[in-house]
C-alpha cells in the first residue's frame, strides 16, 4: 500500500474505537503506520550452503502473510510504553504493528516471470479512494478470517478488519485492571523455575558427558532451550509496563 492508503485506512477506522487518545499518541501512530517501509525490522535466518551454514539478518516479511511475532511484540510494546507515559513512542509502536497487519494481507503475485505486486498495490490504492467507507461498514462487522489475498477488494477488507481488531484489542487491554504485584510474583516464580530446570539439565549433562555423551548433548540443548524460553508471565509483565522483552531471532527498530 501507499503511505497515504495506510494512513487513510487507519484514520477512518480509528473513530470506531470510541476512545479518546492523546495527541502525542496519535502523532506517533500516524508515523508508525508507515515507518517499517523506511526503517525495517530484521529477522535472523539460517542459510545452508553445501556443507556449511550461517545466520544472517534479513528484512522482516511484510507481504504474503502477517508476521504474528512482530505484531505481538509491537502491540505489547505499545502498551508497555503507554503505561509508562511515553505516549509518542507508544503510538509509533502500535502503528508499526498495524502496518504489518495491513501489508501482510497482500499476497505477492507473479504472472509468468513478472512480479505484478506493484500493479496489485495500485489497484488497492484506487479502491480505497472509491469504496473505503462502504467496506468499513461491512468488514468491521463481519467475522472474517484474515489471510493473504491477491484480490484488491479482499485485501482492503482484510486490512480494514485487521486494523479494527488491533485497535479494539489495544483499547480493551488499556481499560483492563492489572494486579501488578500478582504479575511480578508469577514472573519471579517462573524465573526461578527456569533457573532450576536449566541448571539441573546442564549439571546432569556434565555428569554424563564422559560415559554417555549421546545423552548429555540433548540435555545441553534442552538447557539452552530453557534459557531462551519466554514464559507467558513475562509477556503479561511486558503488557503491564513492568518489564521489556525482545522477540527471539529479531532485531527490532524499537
Amino acid at each position: 500500500m501507499r503511505w497515504a492508503t495506510h494512513r487513510l485506512v487507519l484514520s477512518r477506522v480509528l473513530p470506531l474505537t470510541e476512545f479518546r487518545f492523546p495527541a502525542a499518541f496519535l502523532q506517533g501512530l500516524m508515523k508508525g503506520v508507515v515507518e517499517p517501509d523506511a526503517i525495517p525490522d530484521y529477522v535472523y535466518v539460517t542459510v545452508r550452503r553445501r556443507r556449511r551454514s550461517y545466520t544472517k539478518a534479513v528484512p522482516a516479511r511484510q507481504h504474503g502473510g502477517i508476521d504474528r511475532n512482530l505484531v505481538r511484540y509491537y502491540t505489547y510494546l505499545a502498551l508497555y510504553l503507554y503505561r509508562r507515559g511515553d505516549l509518542y513512542r507508544a503510538g509509533r509502536a502500535l502503528g508499526r504493528a498495524i502496518h504489518y497487519v495491513q501489508d501482510g494481507v497482500l499476497r505477492r503475485t507473479k504472472w509468468l516471470v513478472l512480479d505484478v505486486h506493484e500493479k496489485l498495490e495500485e489497484e488497492v490504492d484506487r479502491l480505497s479512494e472509491s469504496s473505503l467507507n462502504e467496506l468499513i461498514g461491512t468488514c468491521t462487522r463481519s467475522e472474517l478470517r484474515i489471510e493473504a489475498s491477491n484480490k484488491p477488494r479482499e485485501i482492503l477488507c482484510y486490512a480494514i478488519k485487521g486494523t479494527y481488531d488491533t485497535l479494539k484489542w489495544f483499547v480493551e487491554e488499556l481499560k483492563r485492571d492489572i494486579d501488578k504485584a500478582s504479575v511480578m510474583k508469577r514472573v519471579q516464580r517462573d524465573k526461578l523455575l527456569k533457573t532450576l530446570i536449566g541448571c539441573s539439565l546442564a549439571l546432569i549433562g556434565l555428569g554424563t558427558l564422559a560415559v554417555l555423551p549421546y545423552i548429555s548433548i540433548p540435555l545441553f540443548i534442552a538447557a539452552l532451550a530453557t534459557a531462551y524460553y519466554t514464559p507467558q508471565s513475562y509477556w503479561e509483565a511486558f503488557k503491564a509496563g513492568l518489564m521489556k522483552i525482545e522477540p527471539p531471532r529479531y532485531e527490532t527498530a524499537m
